[in-house]
């Protein structure tokens, strides 16, 4: 199968901009790599994922548990607790306003707030 790639691709690909506001995404984490900070969450209320990546000032362990605890549930065919995330971050978008990824610099934010 040949791909197809036109500008609209090439825009999408080429450049990401970050946007300026804070926002609020819950999920469920469907993959995480521990050496990059990085993984995927599903978004129910847009039904896919999306890659995100932890902020360094957003490592802590409790963060880092929440988002490991999030994947072992969302694993598990027990669900014996919420598999929910809130990642707070920023929106990285295509030129064209796509969203492309998140930049997460506060998980659980409640969370964090009583810690």
């Amino acid at each position: 199968m040949d791909g197809f790639f036109d500008s609209e691709t090439y825009e999408y690909v080429s450049q990401t901009l970050r946007q300026e506001d804070l926002e609020d995404f819950q999920g469920n984490i469907s993959s995480y790599n521990v050496n990059t900070f990085k993984g995927r969450v599903y978004i129910k209320s847009m039904q896919r994922t999306l890659p995100f990546e932890i902020a360094p000032e957003a490592r802590s362990p409790s963060a880092l548990r929440a988002i490991v605890g999030s994947l072992y549930e969302n694993s598990s065919n027990e669900h014996l607790f919420s598999a929910d995330v809130v990642l707070r971050g920023f929106r990285n978008e295509s030129v064209n306003g796509r969203l492309k990824s998140i930049y997460a610099v506060l998980i659980n934010p409640e969370d964090a707030l009583l810690a």
